[in-house]
């Protein structure tokens, strides 16, 4: 790629960033529901034109705002994991402060609150979307190596396995009646033992 073009690249890359870090700071300030996409470009100091010609509405915007919102997730996720953990270790301590850290994110709720029921299971759960992609960064050194040390079978697809995992994940973010114990006998009872090879 000739340097003008990653330039060019390397600015739109940044202002899209501008863009959904002031709008998040406008939907701390003023609450999802009230924040209009005139707010968002004043934060960000641009014009509306320009902002809608990243961002098409404000569906778009919430969902590149839960994915950013992920991303700060996974690295307070990742500083409070182990370094090399094993695979059952990920699994159940990492799905515990997972939930944890989701929870106690009000501007994350909120956006969560003003998606429609129908598509937020699609913007997290969805393979090849932005969200399955940053949480694979944490987790895919984890499969390896548990594939390595025979704790996960070798046929079972990272992709897979992530939406699987997150699928478990949602229905607890749902379930908030659920206590923490609850969750980690589902964890070991149902799901690490669908994971190993089969010994027969």
């Amino acid at each position: 790629m000739a340097r003008k073009q990653i330039q060019r690249k390397n600015v739109a890359e940044d202002l899209d960033l501008q863009i959904v870090d002031s709008a998040r700071a406008c939907f701390r300030k003023f609450g999802v529901k009230r924040t209009r996409m005139e707010d968002v470009a004043e934060e960000a100091e641009i014009s509306r034109q320009v902002l809608y010609s990243y961002f098409d509405g404000r569906q778009s915007l919430i969902d590149s705002a839960i994915y950013r919102e992920i991303e700060l997730i996974i690295e307070e996720f990742t500083k409070e994991m182990p370094e090399k953990p094993s695979l059952q270790e990920a699994i159940i301590k990492g799905s515990i402060t997972g939930m944890k850290l989701v929870r106690s994110n009000p501007v994350l709720a909120d956006l969560f609150e003003n998606s429609t029921t129908s598509h937020l299971p699609a913007v997290l759960l969805d393979p090849e979307r932005p969200a399955i992609h940053a949480v694979l960064k944490w987790w895919k050194p984890v499969f390896q190596e548990a594939r390595k040390t025979g704790e996960l079978a070798a046929d079972i697809d990272d992709k897979d396995l992530m939406e699987w995992l997150g699928s478990i994940h949602y229905m607890f973010m749902m379930r908030t009646e659920l206590p923490t114990e609850r969750q980690e006998q589902f964890l070991k009872r149902f799901f690490l033992p669908a994971l190993r090879p089969d010994l027969d």
